[in-house]
Formats: structure tokens, sequence, C-alpha cells
């Protein structure tokens, strides 16, 4: 019965976590379709510096949510233990994919080249 409790607290925190985030998926955008509202970069170069810098920031919440739900993991000795260690570790990940989805609606989209060479060599 205790086990039982402390899972149906786990699906909860995890179901108030995914209402949570579910409106701010919908709407990341803010209305604007096609056309980053964040900072405009000149240059493809400051661009991808600045997703990859995002996504470094991404991988390393999920490392260290990993190395929390191993830790966790380590000391819990009973399943309702693990259950709210891998509960937490679900919430951390879900939390880093929405912090990352934020940083690059506020990135924007990418720049467009100025000039478009044709691979072809034609003006055709």
């Amino acid at each position: 019965m205790r086990v039982w409790i402390v899972r149906m607290v786990a699906a909860g925190a995890m179901t108030l976590a995914l209402v949570a985030v579910a409106p701010l998926a919908s709407y990341a955008d803010g209305g604007h379709s096609g056309s980053g509202s964040g900072t405009s970069h000149t240059t493809q170069q400051q661009y991808v510096a600045s997703a990859q810098q995002i996504n470094r920031h991404f991988l390393k919440a999920v490392s260290q949510a990993k190395q929390a739900l191993h830790a966790s993991l380590n000391t819990a000795h009973t399943p309702g233990q693990r259950s709210t260690a891998r509960a937490k570790y679900g919430l951390a990940i879900a939390e880093a994919t929405t912090e990352r989805d934020d940083a690059l609606v506020q990135l924007g989209p990418p720049p467009v080249p100025t000039s478009v060479q044709n691979p072809f060599g034609n003006d055709n």
C-alpha cells in the first residue's frame, strides 16, 4: 500500500509538470510564425556559435540530471524511492528541454545569406 501511494504521488508530480510545460510549448513562438522574435544575428557563424552554446548548456543539464539519478538510485532502498528518483529525473529532463526550447525560440531563425551562389554554375 505504501509503495502504491509513493508511486501515485510521483505520477501526480509528473502530470503536474507536464501540465505546466504543455502551454509553454504550444505558445512558444508567441504568434510570430516564420520571423524570430529574438536577437538578429548578422552572420551565420554567430548564429551557429549561439546555438552550440545552447546545446552545450542543455547537455550539461542532462548530464547533471543523470548524475543525480545515479546517486539517488545508489542510495534508494525501496521501490518507492527508486520510482521517486526516476520521476525527479524525468522532471529535470523536461525542465532542461523547456529551457533549451525557449532559448532556441529567443535565438530566432537562422540568418538568410545575402548572396546565394548557384552550385551548378549557371544563371538559370
